[in-house]
């Protein structure tokens, strides 16, 4: 039966995560303690801590540990929270199919006084997600979304700010999640979107969009797209939102503002990783269907044994629809990573000449086994074409840098 890694927070000494109907306390040595168990088993789950106490969601039922005691949170009328965030001492809710949230006691998850709730009512519209970033309070609804902020009221301490309404929604609550000062979410109308202060701007291109749009309905469950789920990271100088959506993963790296899709397996379904934290000095991500939290190393070229292809194709090759000859085609990989897992790695070729739909049989050459640093992979009479397109793919678990690619070929007649 497959379990899910449903979120993980790091909140003080401790990792906190959600796996199947289980939350857990991971200390540094990695020892696992059980906190208390949820009603559902799969799904969208959060876990908010102050330092002392914890909450934990899911879309069903809240729980609280305080004083080392598991406990159902009884809410005002039994709502189902739809979302949880915490901010200056408050775990704050989100009320299933309404524009209202609630708020706990000041540093309190087992309080919810039924009177300390507000609404967003720009619009208004049901919240699908509340969402708390650099003391600004997100409510994400379905067609729109406001920002709000600790005013300190007596009456109630939250109020949106003087402009803070953005008329774009949010789809998928699991989607949402934030850098050190961005938001990044998937909006209603299944575009990526990036909000900072209270500003946002579309980060997916139309590439991207087309693809999301074609995901297959019977990878979702509609209409609230809840296998849609996304978590950012930082690793190696650069940021990473990363997104999947049923069987597919795509990932924006902030730093170039460049789209990749991401992969896992001989069937490249998606990525496994959905969750994520940096926790003890470790890149650690959690598997949405293994019930393990694994980490992430960039010198690890496997995801636990299952294949990671590493595939880039290139822009179609043409000259005004004359023939072109192509002589030979030249990658400059990093050489010499042959290991013992591959002695002697290989990169594999294929072209298509009618625009994607069929492709050529695969030609393999070596990229340089242990030791061999100047081995250049080299395809030669590759034939010709009024227009191709090349692949080129390492499915070898060992490390892979493309540095150049030259292509020596020459027009011909119409």
């Amino acid at each position: 039966m497959a379990t899910e890694v449903r979120c993980m927070k790091v909140i003080g000494n401790y990792l906190y995560t959600v796996i199947g109907d289980t939350c857990y306390m991971i200390d540094w040595d990695g020892v696992r303690t059980t906190l208390g168990t949820l009603e559902t088993s799969s799904g969208a789950a959060w876990i908010e801590g102050d330092g002392t106490n914890l909450c934990v969601c899911d879309t069903v039922h809240g729980y609280s540990y305080v004083a080392a005691t598991w406990a159902e949170i009884a809410f005002p009328d039994a709502f189902a929270p739809s979302s949880l965030t915490f901010m200056d001492g408050y775990f704050i809710v989100s009320k299933s199919l309404s524009h209202r949230f609630y708020i706990s006691d000041l540093n309190d998850p087992t309080t919810w006084d039924p009177l300390m709730y507000d609404e967003a009512v720009g619009d208004p519209d049901d919240l699908v997600c509340v969402y708390a970033i650099n003391r600004d309070l997100w409510l994400m609804g379905k067609h729109s979304i406001e920002i709000w902020n600790n005013t300190g009221a007596t009456d109630f301490p939250f109020e949106r700010y003087l402009g803070g309404f953005i008329n774009i929604g949010c789809r998928a609550a699991r989607s949402v999640a934030s850098s050190a000062k961005s938001v990044f979410w998937l909006d209603h109308t299944q575009r990526v979107r990036m909000g900072t202060g209270v500003q946002s701007e579309v980060i997916s291109t139309m590439q991207i969009e087309y693809q999301i749009s074609q995901v297959p309905e019977g990878a979702l469950v509609n209409p609230e797209w809840v296998y849609a789920v996304g978590f950012f990271y930082t690793m190696d100088g650069h940021e990473f939102y990363q997104l999947s959506i049923g069987d597919y993963t795509w990932c924006y790296d902030v730093s170039t503002g460049y789209w990749h899709t991401r992969a896992s397996g001989t069937a490249n379904n998606r990525h496994p990783a959905q969750c994520y934290a940096w926790y003890h000095s470790k890149h650690l991500v959690g598997h949405y269907t293994r019930g393990n939290i694994y980490e992430w190393d960039r010198d690890t070229y496997t995801n636990d044994g299952e294949m990671m292809n590493k595939i880039r194709s290139a822009q179609t090759v043409h000259n005004d629809k004359k023939r072109v000859f192509h002589s030979q085609l030249v990658l400059d990989f990093e050489a010499g990573v042959g290991n013992s897992d591959c002695t002697d790695p290989e990169a594999d070729l294929e072209y298509s000449d009618d625009d994607g739909h069929t492709w050529s049989s695969v030609r393999s050459v070596p990229i340089g086994a242990s030791g061999f640093y100047e081995t250049r992979a080299i395809w030669r009479r590759l034939g010709n074409a009024r227009g191709r397109v090349y692949k080129v793919t390492i499915a070898d678990p060992v490390k892979t840098v493309l540095l150049a690619a030259h292509l020596e070929a020459e027009g011909g007649k119409a």
